[in-house]
């Protein structure tokens, strides 16, 4: 979550999907066969199937599973 107006004095209220899904895509691309690339993925895939982005969502989990089989 992202403060209000940006204002760090303010409550976080207002969500921050997009910079959370930039952040997720510098993980797995930085990091590709590391433990944090699968939670990255992982938290991607259930932040997309939140905004229901279902497509995206299940790519994103598809490769989760290519990449992490166990």
């Amino acid at each position: 979550r992202k403060h209000i107006g940006g204002i760090e004095m303010l409550p976080r209220w207002m969500p921050a999907h997009a910079e959370a899904l930039h952040i997720y895509n510098e993980v797995i691309a930085a990091l590709p066969q590391d433990d944090l690339a699968a939670k990255a993925l992982l938290s991607k895939g259930l932040l997309l199937l939140e905004r229901s982005e279902f497509k995206q969502s299940l790519e994103a989990f598809k490769l989760l599973l290519q990449r992490f089989p166990d």
